[in-house]
């Protein structure tokens, strides 16, 4: 990644066709409870022109090495596009759109988002509880990173 992107061309053997990856933010907070503040970092990207993708990461420094707890990947728009990111009492919560089939418009405009807290136990973050709620916008609009306070 160079001034916060990386593309990679057409590539047959790795089956990917065209993939532009971007920095979304950086944010600190203690996930673990240890006193220190973990990075949440999250970037996004686009492939084949309009599918786009994500990915969250949860970074803890372990001395003078950076350590990698956890990934999650995210989706397109209302396909498990991100919604917002944040953490409340030392959980992080994660919405993503989400599609019910039977009633769908398309990726533009998702009707719900799944809301997932996930919090660490010392050896992973786990999932601890999951709920689908309708979505007001009725558009497939990024809420917002954690804010560092």
């Amino acid at each position: 990644m160079k001034d916060g992107e990386f593309q990679i061309d057409a590539t047959l053997a790795r089956k990917i066709e065209n993939l532009w990856i971007t920095f979304g933010n950086a944010s600190y907070s203690d996930l673990t409870g240890d006193g220190s503040d973990e990075a949440i970092v999250t970037i996004g990207g686009i492939e084949t022109f309009n599918s786009g993708t994500g990915c969250i990461f949860i970074y803890q420094m372990n001395g003078s090495v950076l350590k990698l707890l956890w990934k999650h990947e995210t989706g397109d728009r209302a396909a498990g596009g991100l919604r917002s990111i944040r953490v409340t009492d030392g959980d992080l919560v994660v919405e993503q759109y989400d599609m019910d089939l039977k009633k769908e418009t398309g990726l533009c405009c998702p009707k719900r988002y799944v809301r997932t807290s996930y919090r660490w136990t010392g050896k992973e973050f786990r999932a601890i509880s999951r709920e689908i709620l309708p979505n007001e916008f009725e558009n497939a609009k990024f809420l917002g990173y954690p804010s560092n306070s």
